[in-house]
């Protein structure tokens, strides 16, 4: 009789810590594999920091980039929900046409902002990895001493 009810909290526990445990513990593809790894990692970071000064005007652009496109968002959410409403009041063919146009500009311009974001990633991905391509010198081997 208590059997099933020790199992049944067993398995409600192992599903909770198989999603629970991930969280606490750190995904595996961030977490570093050793030390060394971790230390360089921090300092191309910093140097990067180092290399590229802030500049106001620039992040102030960001910003305005980003209000534009959040309007932007904003705008196309609303006709899509005022033409489908309209739509569906009325019944007509047109406003849900229209509709229907609304929504291919609004995936459109989500595409158009997803490529331009995986764009902007390349390039920082580019510039970080470029650096990390080191040729090492190697220097003859030279036998000293011999039999």
């Amino acid at each position: 009789m208590l059997t099933p009810i020790i199992v049944a909290g067993l398995v409600i526990a192992a599903v909770w810590g198989l999603y629970l445990l991930p969280g606490i513990v750190g995904e595996r593809r961030t977490t570093p594999i050793n030390s060394t790894e971790e230390f360089d990692r921090v300092t191309r970071k910093m140097a990067d920091i180092q290399r590229h000064s802030y500049d106001a005007r620039v992040a102030s652009a960001r910003d305005l980039i980003r209000i534009r496109r959040r309007r932007a968002t904003i705008v196309f959410v609303i006709l899509a929900a005022a033409s489908a409403f309209l739509a569906w009041r009325e019944g007509s063919l047109n406003w849900l046409l229209l509709h229907l146009g609304i929504d291919a500009c609004f995936a459109w311009y989500l595409a158009m902002l997803a490529q331009l974001r995986q764009r902007h990633a390349q390039r920082v991905a580019n510039r970080y990895f470029s650096d990390s391509e080191t040729v090492w010198e190697e220097f003859p081997v030279r036998v000293i001493a011999s039999r």
